[in-house]
């Protein structure tokens, strides 16, 4: 592993990241006990999906890291470094230098927008970033010149976007649930579904290797879609999915005028069963489903759990 991908995998805390958690699955040297007595097959996949190399997965992956958001491009050449004001660096795998810096925000100082996310093409050439009102910018990666926008949806703001992992296609959700799948070259709509309606900060998408499959994720609630033959395939209750360990007692540090003092908390009260992030495994047969304190290992076909491994939970710092 390059000293590039050592620092996106070690340091922060590792449940805010599905790449992350499959990071830590692919470090653990025999996973084959975790799988559910009497199932071969399960137990294979549970052993293919913890002995992937997590170089593999950093390709394909975004992951928060010091206030900026770092994604790695497909063919391994680059990495786009986000800052929440909108700047974006390119920087070099190879050496480590910054080849490329330019501002996302082309609407100027007008709006306050924090930056959560960008993606990257599968042929590596363009990057795209979720703004406000619906609308997606899109950036050449070789000149840094603005693409033409594609505006989606009742002019809610874009929450995360994912590019297909073969074809120029986006898919995005807004901040309303609304889910869509659009084509970059024209903005048509090749698909449409919904998240909970209620509004959350926390709605993310992603696509599956094979790029047939589509998941949506919220705090609560996961949602796998065949979008090609536009069908649901199975949703999951984030809370119902998670272990029955709920009821233990978690320790907090509380920052007061008087100080930081230790606060004990149940796992439920904390909502560690809140889903946090989501990858897919190359064999296209599982997806992980990351809450704040653990993995759910899920079939793609029927949505049901096979697997559960611990990822530690680092102490929460809240301020009164």
């Amino acid at each position: 592993m390059s000293d590039l991908q050592l620092r996106l995998f070690v340091g922060r805390r590792v449940v805010l990241s599905a790449l992350i958690a499959f990071a830590l699955i692919a470090a653990r040297p025999t996973m084959a006990q975790v799988a559910v007595p009497g199932s071969a097959a399960k137990a294979t996949e549970t052993q293919a999906a913890v002995t992937i190399r997590p170089e593999l997965v950093v390709r394909a992956s975004s992951v928060g890291l010091l206030g900026q958001r770092i994604t790695v491009s497909p063919n391994g050449d680059w990495y786009a470094r986000l800052a929440r004001s909108g700047q974006i660096s390119i920087v070099s795998t190879k050496d480590g230098i910054e080849f490329q810096r330019f501002t996302a925000n082309q609407y100027n100082s007008r709006f306050n927008y924090t930056y959560n996310v960008v993606a990257i093409s599968a042929d590596s050439k363009t990057l795209a970033i979720p703004f406000m009102n619906g609308h997606i910018q899109r950036f050449d990666v070789n000149t840094t010149h603005a693409l033409p926008d594609i505006q989606i949806g009742d002019g809610s703001s874009v929450l995360w976007i994912a590019y297909h992992p073969q074809e120029d296609i986006l898919a995005t959700v807004l901040d309303s649930g609304a889910v869509y799948l659009i084509r970059g070259s024209d903005g048509k709509v090749l698909f449409q579904s919904a998240l909970r309606a209620a509004l959350s900060t926390s709605f993310k998408i992603f696509f599956s290797a094979s790029g047939n499959e589509l998941l949506g994720l919220s705090e609560n609630e996961a949602i796998l879609w065949n979008w090609r033959e536009k069908k649901q395939l199975w949703a999951v209750d984030s809370h119902a999915l998670h272990s029955d360990n709920l009821g233990r007692i978690v320790l907090r540090q509380q920052l007061s005028p008087q100080g930081i003092f230790p606060v004990q908390e149940s796992a439920e009260k904390l909502g560690l069963f809140h889903f946090a992030g989501a990858a897919f495994s190359p064999s296209g047969k599982s997806v992980a489903l990351v809450h704040d304190d653990e993995v759910s290992l899920v079939g793609i076909d029927t949505g049901t759990k096979f697997a559960t491994i611990p990822i530690p939970y680092a102490s929460c710092l809240s301020a009164l």
